[in-house]
Formats: structure tokens, C-alpha cells, sequence
């Protein structure tokens, strides 16, 4: 394992770089109502795209299942129609779950070792993407604001240094590109909140395109977890706990903890998701450290 140069320029620069430019490019050249819903989405699905193919085991026809990642977070970009005006939530719901279906038969290999077997783990998967979609999504406006979009990428980072210690280094490369695409989407948020193209957008402008891009980050970030999950031997379910910890911000919704302002309710809100983080990377390093101390002969 190393890290020079080469793979910080790969990992993190370049898909961070991307995800700025492309939620650029759709917020000031797309017409209004397309760069509301897209902007963000399109930036980390974008900026991901962009530095999965400097990846050295990146494939442009997939062939093993992770490699359909990209792919995936593409299409989901499209979860982001659901915020068109006159969608009902059934609607919306239907569409969401539509989108973890695909996402999960793809993803889900066909290994004859798989447990659960595949026609279990593939509606099980897509539960598990339609449940980050849905509440995410539903998360109180001011709740959703650049900095739920910082812990998103944070959320990956986590994720990566999960998969980088308990499964593979380069398996972790993976991870780091997410979280730096969605580091990107974050200053692309930041920007969007101090300046209105023209002065024309609604206040919820900058809130709608954060929801735009959470199919992006649940199919992405999700379908990551699952990797790292499946991936090992034995399994470490450990994975999944990282974006899941996000819908501890549910807590902040309402209730004491709900009339947190400013600073107190920011630092609360990272504590909160952050402490099922730490848990997470407590037990993927002890197993590891048991692997490590089983191989040594007695």
C-alpha cells in the first residue's frame, strides 16, 4: 500500500475538481427548473464517473460487479425527476423503489457462496437503498443544507477507510473517489447558498438540488457499503452501519434536540452521526487485528 502523488491526484483531485465543474455547468447553462433538481447530483455522479476511470482496475463493459458502480450512479441521477412539481410522494416512493431494484439486481453478484443467496440478498439490497432514499429525502428542510451534504462526503470517507482496513486498499480507492465527488458537490452547495443565479431562484432552490442528489449518494455510497460487506471473508456487515448513521439526523427533526441552533446543533448533528463511525471502525480494525494474530503460528 501507498500513497503518492499519482493517487491523491486520482482520488481525490480530480473527481473533486469534476464535481465543481459539472454542478457548473448544469447550474449556469442548464434552464433553471433542470439545474434545481440536477445540479448536485449530476456533479457527484459526474465527478465519481470522472475518477473511477483513472482506477487502475476500471472497465468500461463490467465484468465484476462492483464495476457497474459508475453506471449506477449515473442512472440515479435521474431519482432526482421525482422532485418535479405535482409528484405525490406515493409517486415518488414507487420511483425511488423502482430505481434500488435495478440497482440492486445489478450489483448483486451470482456467486454459488453468496449468503444470503442472491434472489434474498437482491430484494434485501434494494430495501436497503429505498430506505437511505426515503428518509434522507424526507429530512425537515433545514435540516438539509451544506452541511448535510459535508457529512455525505464524510460519510464516504468513513466508508473508505472501513473498506481500506478491513477489505483491500484499492477497494478503498473506490470509496475515497465518492467522498471527494461529494466533497465537490459540498463547495458547489456552498456557492449556491451565497449567490442566486440573477436573483431568480426561490429560497428552496439550493434545498431541492441536495435532495437531487441523495438517490445519487444512497445508490453510490450504498452499493459501496454492500461491497465492502460481501467482499471479505468473512462477511463484515459492519460496512452497512456508515450511511445508515445518517438517519440519526432524524433526531434533530423534532423535540428537545430539534430546537438546537447554530453552532450547538451542528456539532450535536456530527456527534451524533459520527459515534456509530467510530463503532464501525473499532470492530472492522479488531478483526482485523484477529486475523492478523490467528495467522500467526503457535
Amino acid at each position: 500500500m501507498s500513497v503518492d502523488f499519482q493517487t491523491i491526484l486520482t482520488t481525490a483531485v480530480v473527481p473533486f475538481v469534476a464535481a465543481v465543474a459539472a454542478a457548473w455547468v448544469v447550474r449556469w447553462l442548464a434552464p433553471a427548473e433542470i439545474g434545481k433538481r440536477y445540479a448536485l447530483g449530476f456533479a457527484v455522479a459526474g465527478g465519481f464517473f470522472t475518477g473511477y476511470w483513472l482506477l487502475p482496475d476500471a472497465a468500461l463493459v463490467p465484468v465484476k460487479y462492483w464495476q457497474w458502480l459508475p453506471y449506477l450512479a449515473a442512472g440515479a441521477v435521474l431519482g432526482a425527476m421525482t422532485l418535479a412539481g405535482g409528484a405525490t410522494w406515493p409517486e415518488r416512493v414507487a420511483a425511488h423503489a423502482m430505481l434500488a431494484l435495478v440497482a440492486a439486481w445489478l450489483l448483486v453478484p451470482d456467486w454459488e457462496v453468496l449468503q444470503p443467496p442472491r434472489h434474498v440478498a437482491v430484494p434485501l439490497l434494494a430495501g436497503y437503498f429505498l430506505l437511505l432514499m426515503t428518509l434522507l429525502t424526507a429530512l425537515p428542510d433545514r435540516l438539509v443544507g451544506p452541511q448535510f451534504v459535508a457529512l455525505l462526503s464524510a460519510c464516504a470517507g468513513v466508508l473508505g477507510l472501513l473498506i481500506a482496513i478491513g477489505l483491500s486498499f484499492s477497494y478503498g480507492q473506490i470509496a475515497a473517489v465518492a467522498a471527494a465527488a461529494l466533497g465537490g458537490a459540498w463547495l458547489a452547495a456552498l456557492v449556491m447558498q451565497r449567490s442566486r443565479r440573477g436573483g431568480a431562484e426561490p429560497a428552496d432552490w439550493l434545498t431541492t438540488s441536495i435532495r437531487g442528489l441523495i438517490p445519487v449518494f444512497a445508490i453510490l455510497v450504498g452499493g459501496l457499503a454492500f461491497v465492502g460487506t460481501i467482499d471479505p471473508d468473512p462477511p463484515m456487515p459492519s460496512m452497512l452501519v456508515a450511511p445508515v448513521a445518517l438517519l440519526l439526523l432524524w433526531l434533530f427533526g423534532t423535540g428537545p434536540l430539534g430546537r438546537l441552533q447554530g453552532f450547538p446543533a451542528v456539532a450535536a448533528q456530527v456527534a451524533a452521526v459520527a459515534l456509530p463511525w467510530i463503532i464501525a471502525l473499532a470492530i472492522v480494525a479488531w478483526s482485523m487485528v484477529n486475523g492478523i494474530l490467528a495467522s500467526i503460528p503457535r
